[in-house]
């Protein structure tokens, strides 16, 4: 465990691999002690050895567990919203292709990572996704909101029926019958339900959110809401606008899901993008980064991971470029 503390904090000061011996080398008597480390200083051939021969799946769920018992317990509602997404890892490569393709568990309101599976080969997300699922603890109420890949009947099934949880999930032409009855509804004489405005980076956003109780025939399990937002976007220096719609359907009933947690949930849902893509690939220069696939590929990624949970912020932030070469 020592040696995994000195990993994940040199890490978090934007160390490669090779700066693991060199955090340790330089640091002072009495925080190695506190980290364990009673008699020598750990060499960087110590580090690679030691690490690669992790369980990266126990150390994935012990790391998740941790993390999770503190989503938990800073959402007095109960409900804890999350996101499943994907990213092209470049610095995790095999011999048949030049990335592999990670799928995190992103908590909204936490902003944490709890975890992590790579894409098997020749697969997709979305069993992937099913996988992640299946590790979360029974003992929450999950929001588990999903990009429109994932809206599938099995997996809405798991969440509900297995998880005993609630799905928010975008419809798009990958569900072609579906999405045909939602835009068929007459959303012209439907109010809308709630308006959220922001403003940054010499834009204006209006979002405009209406809701229809899910009548039986929409064809998609436990659906209790069906939901249309509307985007406006103004770029003030051109005047230039432009509007989108996204449907989506949602599994709890109105009264326990309001307009405005909705459109929350929606607007949180860019989350994993903002707040651990960017930080994966501006702060910790990771697309930069090569490693072969293995044990050692997994417990980087837990151990970055872990590092970013561990910042006072997620929020965006760029930093100095540290000295010492790629991983």
């Amino acid at each position: 465990m020592a040696l995994l503390a000195i990993a994940v904090l040199a890490t978090a000061a934007r160390m490669p691999y090779a700066g693991f011996a060199t955090w340790a080398a330089t640091a002072s008597d009495d925080v190695l002690a506190q980290l364990g480390v009673r008699f020598r200083r750990p060499s960087e051939k110590t580090f690679r050895a030691v690490l690669s021969r992790l369980d990266p799946a126990d150390l994935n769920a012990r790391m998740g567990s941790y993390f999770t018992a503190h989503v938990a317990s800073s959402d007095p509602s109960g409900l804890v919203p999350i996101e499943l997404d994907g990213k092209n890892a470049a610095w995790c490569f095999t011999r048949q292709s030049d990335t592999t393709h990670l799928v995190s568990v992103f908590a909204h309101r936490a902003r944490l990572v709890l975890g992590q599976l790579a894409v098997a080969e020749k697969s997709n997300e979305i069993p992937c996704v099913r996988a992640l699922l299946t590790l979360l603890p029974d003992n929450l109420r999950w929001l588990v909101t999903v990009d429109a890949m994932h809206t599938q009947v099995v997996t809405a099934k798991l969440i509900c029926a297995t998880l005993k949880s609630h799905y928010l999930m975008i419809v798009k032409s990958n569900q072609a019958k579906i999405l045909a009855r939602i835009t068929a509804l007459p959303w012209a004489e439907v109010p809308a339900a709630a308006t959220d405005d922001s403003r940054g980076h010499g834009r204006v956003k209006t979002r405009t959110l209406q809701i229809i109780t899910a009548a039986r025939g929409i064809g998609f399990p436990y659906a209790k809401q069906i939901i249309r937002i509307t985007r406006e976007r103004l770029i003030t220096a051109t005047d230039q606008r432009s509007v989108e719609v996204v449907y989506a359907i949602c599994s709890l009933p109105f009264e326990h899901a309001r307009p405005t947690a909705i459109m929350t949930w929606m607007r949180q849902h860019c989350g994993i993008e903002n707040s651990l893509h960017w930080i994966r690939d501006v702060t910790f220069d990771e697309d930069r980064h090569r490693l072969h696939t293995g044990n050692g590929a997994q417990v980087l990624a837990t151990r970055r991971n872990t590092a970013i949970n561990l910042q006072p912020s997620t929020a965006p932030t760029t930093s100095p470029k540290p000295a010492g070469s790629p991983l």
